[in-house]
């Protein structure tokens, strides 16, 4: 590995580490979300999304909408992502009492 490649690493990581400290300022559960958002698989063209069902799964969809990855949510992690996002009322309503951990697997 040259040195430049160490460096550009050790920044990543660095950033990393940055980013899910400020996160862990907040709240720990905007901690565990980071977490969770950096291990999700997702397509190999990065062309995919993340979308927020309204059972509480947490997927990573490649450009054809296919699931790469899927995380069930607790209501707390819901409300973190929520956060993250711009209000929306109709949010409040759609995810009050939701929690993607009693969702079947299927």
């Amino acid at each position: 590995m040259s040195s430049t490649q160490c460096d550009a690493q050790v920044q990543a990581q660095d950033s990393d580490t940055s980013r899910r400290a400020q996160w862990a300022a907040i709240s720990k559960h905007q901690a565990e979300l980071s977490d969770i958002w950096g291990k999700l698989e997702h397509h190999p063209s990065f062309n995919g999304v993340f979308s927020l069902g309204k059972d509480g799964i947490l997927r990573s969809l490649g450009p054809d909408r296919d699931v790469h990855d899927a995380v069930p949510l607790s209501p707390h992690l819901i409300k973190a992502l929520l956060d993250r996002l711009p209000f929306r009322p109709q949010n409040e309503i759609d995810f009050r009492g939701v929690d993607g951990r009693n969702t079947p697997k299927e």
